[in-house]
């Protein structure tokens, strides 16, 4: 055995300690070879962002460091992985990964099980620590039970896919290829599980919940549903009645019978619920929310609420009423639901006074509702911010922008919708909000809004900055302009989507730009997207770290 493969099986043997891996870094500096001193000096800067806050101040160089060398090197450090190109190598190998700590452990799109790409799972795991098997499809799961590979994984999603052209018997072959797998795999360091079985009733799957295999999880994302079946809320009565004391993170849908709502409160008064640290719940508007945030300490919170289902009111309801201590650090709203007063008061509620992170997913936030963000006190407290807008004019972003509660922001992102020049100039000028290392500016009104960026003073931390720019394109000088400007002394990753016809005009421009390690993003053509990667060329940056992160 090789020192390095030495040093790899001490990693695997104790995944979550970083002795092993520093001590990797160390032998990689005394073989005097430049590419593995530069393969050490990522592993210690992994290492050391996970430590430390991410809000702390050493993290800026930490991770421009973490992504210039991994741009410049994640075709060696990812193979035998040949990810990291287009979206068309979706079937050949992952279409995200993401490296931690100094290493690749996380993968998804690894392609059909007992397919072309049997083997290819073993090559990824024995060449790396991996320990998140992110998606797998159900199709000839069961096949695959007997790989060793899987005694690894501590994080997995498997998904069955059902559509008009499947057989009527499709799902249940789907079922009974899940329920060998996890009957007979080797899952014993297996802590977070996600399924998702359409056409498969509750009652199918109650007897996993009696597994050994269950009570080891500390997460559980299961979606079983069945159009001609009434769900009753058994999932539901068997996380009350039993044994999961490891649980923490759970997904949990809430349907709005009489008999879900009884299962429902059954929950909230069990010893699990007390437990759950994080959750994320679908259509909450019969959710006993006074109640689960009395007793639960929730840390994480993601919750959808969709146009008329009264989510979102009985959600701002019940977090006026929220006792102390309040845990909640994350926050997450998705769907178009949340608007107008409900937005206010959860925003004005006690409940989100610890906030460090904010997420607006497909919320079709209007001009008076981003009013309503840029002068709420939690404003102020944020980390990071997430927003997805709906036919704004501009005026609920300038004030956005020009608030002066943006001093500890260090990622924003702003996603659907068109951001005019004035909104940017007044981010521009906002003297608060320097500390920014992320910048998601999504889909730009005019190209002159990039020279709007960097009409104001210097962002000195700012390394990660993606837009899109769509007919009209801006003109290759002011994008060179833009990538060069002494505003943006530490950029290194551009992420940017334009049409696929004015790709050879940016090529140089990234190309002779010197402080890019990576630039790439979508090209459309004929309505469909392309990912492409120009600095390096045909090399795909990881998606934790392109500036569209998750």
């Amino acid at each position: 055995m090789s020192d390095e493969a030495a040093f790899l099986g001490a990693i695997r043997e104790y995944p979550d300690e970083d002795t092993p891996r520093l001590a990797f870094a160390d032998w990689l500096d005394e073989q005097g070879d430049s590419t593995k001193s530069e393969r050490a000096a990522f592993i210690r800067a992994q290492v050391e962002l996970a430590r430390l806050p991410s809000d702390d101040p050493r993290c800026v160089d930490l991770e421009v460091i973490e992504r210039q060398l991994l741009a410049k090197n994640v075709g060696a450090w990812a193979a035998p992985c040949p990810a990291f190109q287009n979206w068309e190598y979706a079937g050949e190998g992952p279409y995200r990964a993401v490296f931690r700590r100094g290493f690749l452990e996380a993968v998804d799109g690894l392609g059909v099980p007992g397919g072309t790409s049997t083997n290819y799972f073993a090559e990824l795991c024995a060449a790396h620590p991996i320990r998140d098997g992110g998606v797998f499809p159900t199709n000839n799961l069961a096949s695959t039970a007997s790989w060793p590979e899987w005694g690894r994984i501590e994080s997995l999603k498997l998904w069955a896919s059902f559509t008009a052209r499947h057989p009527a018997s499709y799902p249940g072959e789907q079922f009974q290829q899940v329920d060998s797998f996890l009957q007979h795999a080797d899952l014993t360091r297996l802590r977070k599980l996600g399924l998702t079985l359409p056409e498969i009733g509750e009652r199918s799957v109650l007897h996993w919940f009696r597994m050994p295999l269950f009570r080891q999880l500390t997460g559980l994302d299961l979606a079983v549903w069945a159009r001609d079946v009434p769900q009753n809320g058994d999932l539901v009565l068997e996380l009350a009645n039993g044994d999961f004391p490891n649980l923490r993170k759970l997904y949990l849908s809430s349907i709005p019978t009489a008999a879900y709502t009884r299962a429902t409160n059954r929950f909230i008064n069990s010893d699990t619920w007390k437990r759950i640290t994080s959750l994320h719940l679908g259509n909450g508007s019969d959710f006993p929310w006074i109640r689960a945030l009395a007793t639960a300490r929730l840390q994480r919170l993601a919750l959808t609420a969709s146009v008329g289902s009264g989510t979102a009111q009985a959600f701002a309801n019940a977090v006026l009423a929220v006792p102390d201590p309040v845990t909640l650090e994350e926050l997450r709203l998705h769907g178009p639901g949340t608007h107008g007063e409900d937005l206010s008061r959860i925003l004005a509620s006690h409940f989100v006074s610890n906030l460090r992170w904010l997420r607006f997913d497909h919320a079709e936030l209007t001009d008076d509702d981003l009013r309503r963000i840029a002068e709420s006190p939690a404003l102020a407290n944020l980390n990071s911010l997430s927003l997805w807008l709906h036919h704004t004019a501009g005026a609920g972003l300038h004030a956005l922008f020009a608030s002066p509660n943006l001093g500890r922001l260090t990622d924003l992102q702003i996603h659907g919708g068109r951001v005019p020049p004035d909104a940017i100039r007044a981010l521009a000028r906002n003297s608060s909000c320097r500390g920014l290392r992320t910048l998601t500016l999504g889909s730009l009104f005019v190209p002159s809004a990039l020279t709007a960026l960097a009409d104001g003073d210097v962002f000195p931390d700012l390394h990660t900055i993606a837009f899109e720019c769509w007919r009209p394109s801006p003109d290759p000088s002011t994008v060179e302009a833009f990538v060069n400007s002494p505003k943006f002394p530490r950029l290194c990753v551009v992420h940017f989507g334009t049409d696929s016809d004015y790709v050879q005009d940016l090529l140089p421009v990234f190309r002779n730009c010197k402080r890019l390690a990576w630039a790439g993003g979508e090209m459309i053509d004929g309505g469909d997207g392309t990912r492409v990667a120009l600095v390096p060329e045909n090399v795909y940056l990881p998606n934790h770290l392109d500036g569209l992160s998750e």
